[in-house]
C-alpha cells in the first residue's frame, strides 16, 4: 500500500512539474503577440511564464509541501482569471478576451497540473491524514479566488496609473474593416469655418 502511494505521488510529481512547465512555456510564446495588443498583457504573461518555469523546475528537483501550495496557487488563480477575463473586460483592454487555442492548451495544462497537486496532496497522504489534506484544498481553493480578485482589482485599478500599458483605441470603422478593405468608409474631411457675427 505504502509503495503504490510512493509511485502514486511519484508520477503526479512528474505530471505537475511537466504541465506547469508546459503552461509557461506557452505563456512566453505568445507574449509578444499580446504584447502588441497591450504592453500589460504581454508583461503579464512573461511574469507569469517566467513564474511557472521556475516553479516547475523547483518542484521536479525538490517537490515539498509549500512548494505544492504555492503551484495550486499559481495555476488556479491563472486559470481563474483566464476565465474572468472571458466574462469581463480583461484590465489594460477594452472587452473581454477572446476564446483561442493556445489560452485553451494553457488552461488544460494548469488544469492538468491543479488536479496532480490535489491528488498528490490528498492520495498521496496516510489514511489518517487525508481529510486535513482536503481541509487544505479548500482552504487554498478558497485561497485562489480571494488572490484572483485582488488581482483582477489592482490590476483594474493600476490602468490610470500605467496609461501606457494599455490596449490601443480603435474606433468602430477600425475595428470593422482593416485599412484597405471594401466598404471601409473614410470620412469626409471637413474644413473649419468661423462666422463672424
Amino acid at each position: 500500500m505504502a509503495s503504490d502511494r510512493e509511485s502514486l505521488s511519484r508520477r503526479m510529481k512528474v505530471l505537475a512539474a511537466a504541465a506547469m512547465l508546459l503552461a509557461g512555456l506557452l505563456h512566453i510564446a505568445v507574449a509578444a503577440e499580446h504584447w502588441s495588443h497591450a504592453p500589460a498583457h504581454g508583461l503579464f504573461f512573461v511574469i507569469a511564464g517566467i513564474g511557472q518555469i521556475v516553479w516547475s523546475i523547483a518542484f521536479w528537483r525538490t517537490a515539498s509541501p509549500p512548494l505544492e501550495k504555492v503551484g495550486f496557487l499559481l495555476a488556479a488563480v491563472l486559470l481563474l482569471l483566464w476565465g474572468l477575463t472571458r466574462i469581463l473586460p480583461a484590465p489594460f483592454g477594452h472587452e473581454p478576451e477572446a476564446v483561442e487555442a493556445a489560452g485553451l492548451i494553457t488552461k488544460a495544462c494548469e488544469a492538468v497540473c491543479v488536479t496532480a497537486l490535489v491528488l498528490l496532496m490528498v492520495a498521496g497522504a496516510v489514511p489518517q491524514a487525508r481529510a486535513r489534506s482536503w481541509r487544505t484544498v479548500v482552504e487554498l481553493s478558497v485561497a485562489s479566488l480571494v488572490l484572483t480578485g485582488l488581482t483582477y482589482g489592482a490590476a483594474r485599478a493600476a490602468e490610470p496609473l500605467l496609461p501606457g500599458l494599455k490596449a490601443a483605441e480603435h474606433s468602430p470603422s477600425q475595428i470593422e474593416h482593416e485599412p484597405g478593405e471594401a466598404g471601409q468608409t473614410t470620412p469626409p474631411a471637413t474644413e473649419a469655418h468661423d462666422h463672424a457675427d
